[in-house]
């Protein structure tokens, strides 16, 4: 019986089986993905109206997605919220400020470096070091910060060529 069956038979055979196969595992089950194909609607989004804002509408399509899930929809910890993309941003900086300080500091210490030098060469004596001191005063006090002030009271300390007390660092600043 089986020398009567060509391998074409055979093969249209098989394709028409494995054809019928697909179509009812489809039909059985992805009932709701077929008919929500076949109508045209996108998950349901015809079936609710449109509230305005975006984290409800996040919530409309998190309830939809669990609609058959036993345990509800899952909480977000405590403090923790769903943005937008256009809802995030970080702090403008004042980019004249920025660029202020990046421009002025390094400036400032390559002089002081220069100075020192200087007072190191021509044998100077502290007096000297903080009469010229004095021409810097504006410029610290355009750059003051606390951490501005606290490196470089440490960079004075680290290359002036004598001991500088305390008070004598904050009249720099004053």
């Amino acid at each position: 019986m089986l020398k009567h069956i060509t391998w074409h038979e055979f093969l249209l055979a098989a394709t028409l089986l494995t054809f019928l196969w697909y179509i009812s595992v489809i039909l059985l089950l992805f009932r709701k993905e077929l008919k929500r194909l076949l109508t045209g609607k996108k998950n349901g989004a015809e079936k609710r109206p449109h509230s305005g804002t975006k984290e409800n509408d996040l919530d409309a399509e998190q309830t939809e997605s669990v609609d058959d899930d036993l345990m509800g929809k899952t909480k977000l910890p405590e403090g923790m919220s769903v943005m937008g993309m256009d809802e995030f941003s970080f702090r403008k900086r004042d980019e004249e400020h920025k660029e202020k300080m990046l421009g002025n500091i390094p400036d400032l210490l390559e002089e002081m470096k220069q100075l020192f030098q200087i007072l190191k060469d021509e044998e100077g004596t502290k007096e000297d070091f903080l009469i010229l001191m004095d021409g810097f005063k504006p410029r610290l006090k355009a750059i003051r910060t606390n951490s501005n002030q606290q490196s470089l009271n440490e960079f004075i300390t680290r290359h002036a060529p004598f001991p500088l007390s305390e008070r004598e660092l904050e009249n720099f600043w004053e």
